[in-house]
């Protein structure tokens, strides 16, 4: 590929065209090793997964999951057996239908035994109001099998709608 001759039109660091042995210096009582090549031991095969970052595998299954509830608590989604959610973000929205009083809606994360364990999303809203919220995780909040995500409202006149977004690896 040729160079850009133009230095106007550089943007960042281009690499240069012939390549360029760029002067190296090491600080006292170190050394510097230039590899020309991956070394085997960091190639992709062997390298260790960050998880909660990006799907592993990246054709992993997607998760994209809405439901509302209204004064009760809707399961988004549950995690089966040998298997672990990712939840990259969270959406919540919601309607308070009565005047003069607040109205809280959550998005949360339970256990097996419906313990709760993780907030993702919370909101209290005055009445005759609506309102939503979104938050993204980095890295992905990690849910173990047999957990569900639920959305949940705790008042009679007030809707909610939640959502998220991720997806699920192998254990």
């Amino acid at each position: 590929m040729a160079g850009e001759p133009n230095q106007v039109k550089w943007r960042g660091i281009r690499p240069t065209d012939p390549p360029e042995n760029i002067p190296v210096t090491p600080a006292a009582g170190s050394t510097i090793k230039v590899y020309q090549d991956v070394p085997a031991n960091l190639k992709a095969a062997n390298y260790p997964v960050a998880r909660g970052i990006y799907p592993n595998p990246p054709d992993a299954v997607r998760v994209n999951e809405f439901k509302y509830a209204w004064n009760s608590t809707s399961i988004l989604y549950e995690v089966d057996d040998g298997k672990v959610l990712f939840i990259s973000a969270a959406w919540e929205a919601g309607a308070n239908q009565a005047v003069g009083w607040d109205g809280g809606f959550y998005v949360e994360v339970v256990d097996a035994g419906d313990v709760f364990k993780i907030l993702l999303l919370q909101m209290i809203i005055n009445g005759g109001t609506c309102s939503n919220t979104k938050m993204e995780f980095n890295p992905a909040v990690e849910v173990p099998a047999g957990w569900k995500v639920t959305v949940r409202s705790r008042t009679a006149d007030l809707i909610c709608y939640g959502a998220i977004f991720g997806w699920i690896e192998d254990v």
